[in-house]
């Protein structure tokens, strides 16, 4: 898949694709696929081979099997009530919330800014909008306001610029890179002036500006791409004036307290776990995060009986404990600041923000925006991605493997010419998609990817070699893999994931049984899991039935763009803008076979 770059992007949703007509690709039970799921799941889902055209057809093929094993277990998890379970009904309730959210600040915010963004915009293309300049820094705002009396006088900028400037590079500011009020100075003084002493990135200066460019008018390289970030610039300043406003006259009248003692009581267990996670961070500056796994083993050393008091009054409706930490399932808690007092500042600063959330979300639902069809998409997209992991994770206890099939495989194995293929890799998993995007752009900076694994993961960055059936879905996916090539972002077992395919070898000989059984116990174990979800996917097949457009799904235009991208939520947070993980199950061939002997 990628080879040494991956491409980043952080965006709202609507402005990667355009909305299609939404013709259904596919049926399923009482489900529908429509294009425009379709295309999401296919664009913004790291895939093996997208970037091949010629396979353009199977790979669309195969994401559209998956989207179908997803949805039969989907039907699958309500036929049985899986909702009613509490988790996986809080875990639905923040997906919900979340979404609505976000339509919320569509509404309020993205929509009243929209005309105050074109008048920026008009503003912004009308002049230059970029600009390049030397410049003259001081220590402090006594010593620059006297350069600046010496300029005003008539001292030559260029003498003083000799003396007292600490880069003799003439450096290029655009539209967007400063607050307005610094950027207003800038922008508005002329070639070969100079500006008024400004305060900046943490220092003092004053520019001399040497020439002005309008990159648009001009029709300048690359215009295109400036008008587009121009466009964000004013879509982005506009929405903030608007939030502001919105904020304060939502909140003014609200004041909601806290329970300081049950606070307390969480920010202790969360301390103990980051204070072991310290022990083995790489740097005192890496932030350690708290897991879903996590929040089960705080809730479960908390117990039942204080998880149950109330934690927060919101609008007479009771929050306990245990509903604030189910917030963490979607808000992440990470910090490099590991003492109790700076645990205990982030989560009352957490707490602050779930009540924000909470009550943003209430008012979304109030005005019944949950029925909008962009936040009913985004919310099955989700549920049922959910509902197939949790359905998937029943197998995990069926799938042992006795010592007597490993010495059965070993003997069997040991009788053939060639013993099988292994594979060597390398492997980072993190807690965060923040991570995830920090080791990308390292990755783009040229850091090779096994010393990235030893700097997040410790040991030597390698693994191997094994089968690679050993390696679970990893060894699945590293099937269809060249050596040097990288795979992910994908979600496993709580954690993103990366991957490199070091190498591929054929065995020359087998070893021991001793040096053999776990491999082999782990390989068995993997193909036991990947038979009963095959024919338990079947199965559903058969039951619920579906049908494929295969003309709509043939003309579906999609591109060879292999992205990780973000959705940014209205009201804060970014999610990836689709599960990340497509389920991989090879199941249709075995339901033809079936289906073809039951017609």
């Amino acid at each position: 898949m990628f080879k040494t770059a991956i491409l980043l992007l952080i965006v709202p949703l609507f402005a990667m694709f355009p909305q299609q007509d939404d013709s259904i690709i596919a049926k399923i039970g009482n489900i529908e696929i429509s294009k425009q799921e379709f295309q999401d799941r296919y664009e913004l889902t790291p895939l093996l081979g997208k970037e091949i055209r010629s396979d353009v057809s199977a790979l669309k093929t195969r994401v559209l099997h998956s989207l179908i094993a997803e949805k039969l277990f989907s039907l699958k998890a309500r036929d049985m009530n899986i909702d009613t379970s509490e988790i996986v009904a809080r875990t639905l309730d923040g997906y919900k919330k979340m979404f609505v959210r976000d339509a919320l600040y569509k509404k309020e915010i993205r929509q009243r800014a929209s005309g105050t963004a074109d008048s920026l915009l008009t503003l912004y293309i009308g002049k230059a909008s970029e600009v390049w300049f030397t410049y003259i820094t001081a220590q402090d705002e006594q010593q620059i306001n006297n350069i600046y009396a010496l300029l005003k006088k008539g001292v030559s900028f260029d003498s003083v610029y000799t003396a007292f400037a600490s880069s003799k590079d003439t450096l290029k500011t655009r539209v967007g890179d400063h607050d307005t009020e610094v950027e207003e100075q800038i922008f508005n003084t002329d070639e070969q002036t100079f500006t008024r002493p400004l305060y900046f990135d943490n220092n003092w200066y004053i520019l001399k500006i040497v020439k002005r460019i309008n990159p648009i008018l001009t029709r300048m390289n690359g215009w295109e791409e400036e008008y587009k970030r121009l466009k964000q610039t004013a879509q982005e300043r506009a929405e903030g004036i608007y939030y502001k406003e919105f904020m304060v006259n939502f909140f003014k009248d609200k004041k909601i307290r806290a329970n300081g003692n049950l606070l307390k009581i969480f920010a202790d267990k969360v301390d103990e776990i980051l204070e072991e996670k310290e022990q083995t961070r790489k740097s005192d500056t890496d932030k350690v995060y708290i897991t879903n796994i996590d929040l089960i083993e705080i809730e479960n050393e908390i117990g039942s009986e204080k998880l149950s008091d109330v934690y927060i009054e919101l609008n007479n409706k009771p929050v306990t404990l245990k509903d604030f930490i189910s917030y963490f399932r979607f808000e992440s808690i990470g910090t490099a600041d590991i003492d109790s007092k700076s645990i205990l500042d982030l989560l009352n600063s957490k707490t602050r923000h779930f009540i924000e959330q909470e009550l943003l979300a209430e008012e979304g639902l109030k005005e019944g925006l949950d029925k909008r069809p962009s936040v009913e998409h985004s919310y099955k997209m989700w549920r049922d991605n959910y509902y197939f992991y949790l359905l998937q994770n029943m197998f995990n206890d069926s799938t042992a493997v006795s010592d007597k099939e490993v010495m059965d495989y070993y003997v069997s194995e040991g009788k053939k010419d060639n013993p099988g293929d292994e594979i060597k890799i390398s492997r980072i998993s993190v807690d965060s998609l923040e991570t995830i995007e920090k080791i990308l752009d390292e990755i783009d900076e040229g850091n090779s990817f096994e010393s990235l694994a030893v700097k997040y993961t410790g040991g030597d960055g390698t693994e191997g070699y094994a089968p690679s059936a050993s390696f679970g879905e990893l060894g699945r996916i590293s099937e269809s893999m060249k050596p040097g090539e990288v795979y992910g972002p994908l979600k496993t077992g709580g954690q993103y994931t990366l991957f490199k395919l070091l190498e591929r070898r054929t065995k020359e000989k087998q070893g021991s049984f001793e040096s053999e059984k776990e491999n082999i116990r782990k390989t068995l174990e993997q193909k036991k899991f990947r038979d009963k979800l095959v024919n338990f996917t079947t199965s559903l097949a058969i039951k619920y039935g579906f049908s494929i457009n295969q003309e709509a799904l043939a003309n579906l235009q999609v591109t060879s763009i292999n992205s990780m991208v973000y959705q940014m939520l209205g009201f804060g947070g970014r999610i990836p803008a689709v599960p990340l993980s497509l389920p991989a199950i090879q199941w249709y061939n075995n339901w033809k076979e079936k289906h073809d002997i039951i017609q």
